[in-house]
């Protein structure tokens, strides 16, 4: 693998899913079944598992005391699930909850958490202490991604355009819940999305092939921040303060690109990299995930900005 400079291999992992991190460390879901929440240090060294015993974990965000993770188990239904950000045992914050797949469908702010439900078309939230989960917003057509500024919540929903004529479209709505606004809507059906990105004054997804944006308000027209790279399925727009970053497929690996937010040509940030499951950012480095099988096993890497 090459890019700005040679990609360092920070720890080994099983089938590590979504990233998140904090100012010391890199936290990952471990997808294999029997898996959990890992960590290793910014700086490198020996992973330390925080649990394990979940079922296919995925969706990982953290706040400042616990990590939070989304385990699906063989029937389709999820458990959210906590563990101290020091390591400890599993502690069931809600149950038989089916959320969408993916990696950016789940996040934890103000003492809350909050996904989307795709079974039943809601957005949904529940106490970071555990509780009664609440119905925000109902009646989204397939909602997925998922990303608040601290105010608003702000997510994608696929529609089923194909079958039903129902768009897919960027919603927003107070974290407390009340009636969503449509900030944009693609009609008629015209593939799916991306993950979303919050930024301070703009949202970021990639859909048809271009990287798009618009303001927190929305926008009745979309001008592109750039075309992708050409790559199949590009996916996990991330972004700093300057830049946004992604991974696209190639026939074999993947490769991860950045683009200034204000616009140009996609720079290589890396490539020749196994599947990537998830990207985050840090003060100096971009971090990625990858796992091709339970025989070959993932890692999580690093590269300078």
């Amino acid at each position: 693998m090459q890019g700005i400079c040679a990609p360092t291999l920070l720890a080994p992992a099983n089938e590590p899913n979504t990233l998140a991190i904090d100012a010391t460390s890199i936290y990952w879901a471990d997808n294999a079944p029997g898996g959990g929440v890992a960590k290793v240090a910014l700086t490198g060294g020996t992973p330390t598992s925080l649990a394990s015993g979940a079922t296919n974990a995925f969706a990982l965000a953290i706040d400042g005391t616990n990590a939070y993770v989304v385990s699906l188990d063989p029937v389709i239904n999820a458990d959210i699930l906590s563990v101290p950000l020091a390591g400890g045992t599993f502690t069931t914050i809600a149950t038989n909850m089916y959320t969408t797949v993916g990696t950016g469908n789940m996040l934890v702010t103000g003492g809350n958490i909050y996904w989307a439900q795709a079974s039943s078309g809601a957005i949904m939230s529940v106490s970071a202490g555990g509780g009664t989960p609440a119905t925000l917003v109902s009646m989204q057509p397939f909602p997925d991604a998922i990303g608040t500024d601290g105010s608003n919540l702000y997510w994608t929903v696929d529609g089923n355009g194909a079958v039903t004529g129902e768009p897919m479209a960027v919603l927003s709505a107070p974290l407390g819940g009340n009636t969503p606004s449509t900030l944009y809507s693609y009609a008629p059906y015209t593939g799916t999305f991306s993950d979303l990105a919050v930024g301070p004054q703009d949202l970021y997804w990639i859909a048809n092939g271009a990287i798009q944006s618009i303001p927190h308000g929305g926008a009745s027209s979309l001008t592109p921040i750039s075309n992708t790279a050409g790559g199949s399925n590009p996916r996990l727009p991330t972004i700093d303060g300057s830049n946004i970053y992604w991974a696209e497929s190639g026939s074999v690996t993947d490769t991860i690109l950045m683009v200034p937010l204000a616009g140009g040509t996609p720079f290589t940030i890396t490539t020749g990299a196994p599947r990537v499951q998830s990207i985050v950012i840090g003060a100096s480095c971009v971090y990625w995930s990858y796992y091709t099988n339970l025989a070959n096993g993932g890692a999580v890497y690093q590269v300078t900005k």
